[in-house]
C-alpha cells in the first residue's frame, strides 16, 4: 500500500514538474518572441534558394531568407502579394540571423517612414551628351578619387561632414553612391550611377568576410585620359576597390564573387546620378534631393565595420 502511495505521489509530482516544465517553455517563448529583431520593408523580389526563399527589399539592398515549409506558406503569400502591391510589412527576425520567423502588417505608428517616399513610376530621365561633365587627366582622376576616399569613416576622422561608410558593405549602398554623387557634381563632374542586380555576393577584403545582397549601385563617371583620347566610363566604389575607379565590368564581377558562393547577375541598369533608388522593374524610383535620408543612413552605420552586424540595424527612421 505504501509502494502505491509513493508511486502514486511520485505521478503527481513529476505531472506537476512537466506543468511548470511547460508553462517555462511558453514564457520562453514569449520572450524569445519580443526579443527577435523587427525590421520595416517593402519586399521588392523574392528568389527561390534551395531550402530558403531569398527576399529583397525596396532601397535596403541586404537579403533575408525564409524556409520554405508549411507553417510559412502564408507568410510566404503575404510577401508575393506585398510586392505586387508595394506595401511595407513588420519582417520580425530570428535574433543575429536574416531568417524570417514572422511577418505582421504595419501599424499606423509604422507608416509614417514610408509615407515620406514619394515613389516615382516613371520619371522623365536622360543622360547628357557624353563629352559633358568629363574627367580629363590621370591628375584629375586621382583627385577626385582622393577627395571622395578622404570622406570615408575612420577612426582618425576629420571631415566635418556626414562621412562615407565605404567600410561596412553589408547595407547602405546607396547612401553611399549619393554621397559620392554629391562631391562629383559639386567638383564640377558630371555624375552617373550603375545598379545591377540578382543574388550578389562580394567579399571584404579587409576583413577577409561576404556579404549577400538583392542587388548594388555606385557611382560612374566619364574620363578621357590627357591625349584627347576615347571618352570612357569608370566605376568609383572603394567599398570594393580601394586603391582606384575601375571598369563596370570589373565592378559587376566583384558582385558575384565566387569564393563567397554561389551568385549571379539579372540586369543591371545606367540611370542618371540623381536617382537615389531604382527597382530591377524600373517601375519604382526614389529621389533624395536634399540628402535627408543619404546622411541619416550613413549617420547610421558610421561606426560599423566589415560584414557585421548582419543584419544591419535598422534606418526605418530616416525619412525623406
Amino acid at each position: 500500500m505504501k509502494k502505491k502511495i509513493v508511486v502514486v505521489l511520485a505521478m503527481l509530482l513529476l505531472s506537476v514538474i512537466g506543468c511548470n516544465r511547460k508553462e517555462d517553455l511558453i514564457k520562453d517563448q514569449v520572450v524569445n518572441l519580443e526579443s527577435r529583431i523587427i525590421y520595416r520593408y517593402i519586399p521588392d523580389k523574392i528568389i527561390d534558394d534551395g531550402d530558403y526563399f531569398k527576399v529583397s527589399f525596396i532601397l535596403s539592398h541586404q537579403l533575408f531568407k525564409i524556409k520554405k515549409n508549411a507553417e510559412n506558406s502564408a507568410y510566404i503569400n503575404q510577401i508575393e502579394h506585398a510586392i505586387a502591391e508595394k506595401e511595407p510589412l513588420r519582417f520580425l527576425l530570428r535574433p543575429q540571423t536574416n531568417e524570417i520567423v514572422k511577418i505582421e502588417n504595419l501599424t499606423g505608428s509604422d507608416t509614417s517612414y514610408f509615407n515620406s517616399f514619394h515613389p516615382e513610376k516613371n520619371p522623365e530621365l536622360s543622360l547628357p551628351p557624353l563629352e559633358i561633365g568629363v574627367v580629363v587627366g590621370n591628375e584629375a582622376l586621382d583627385q577626385l578619387f582622393a577627395k571622395i576616399k578622404s570622406e570615408s569613416c575612420s577612426e582618425d576622422l576629420t571631415v566635418t561632414d556626414t562621412c562615407i561608410t565605404f567600410r561596412y558593405p553589408v547595407d547602405g549602398c546607396y547612401a553611399r553612391a549619393h554621397k559620392m554623387r554629391k562631391i562629383i557634381e559639386s567638383n564640377n563632374y558630371y555624375c552617373e550611377k550603375q545598379f545591377v542586380y540578382g543574388h550578389l555576393r562580394a567579399k571584404d577584403e579587409v576583413k577577409d568576410c561576404c556579404v549577400e545582397w538583392g542587388y548594388h549601385v555606385a557611382v560612374q563617371i566619364r574620363y578621357q585620359d590627357s591625349t584627347g583620347g576615347l571618352i570612357k566610363k569608370l566605376i568609383i566604389d572603394p567599398s570594393l576597390f580601394k586603391d582606384a575607379p575601375i571598369s563596370a565590368e570589373m565592378w559587376r564581377a566583384a558582385c558575384t564573387a565566387s569564393s563567397c558562393g554561389t551568385s549571379y547577375i539579372s540586369s543591371f541598369s545606367t540611370v542618371p546620378g540623381n536617382v537615389y533608388y531604382r527597382n530591377e522593374a524600373g517601375d519604382y524610383y526614389l529621389f533624395d534631393e536634399q540628402y535627408k535620408n543619404t546622411n541619416c543612413v550613413l549617420e547610421t552605420f558610421k561606426n560599423l565595420v566589415g560584414c557585421y552586424p548582419s543584419p544591419a540595424p535598422d534606418v526605418s527612421h530616416c525619412g525623406f
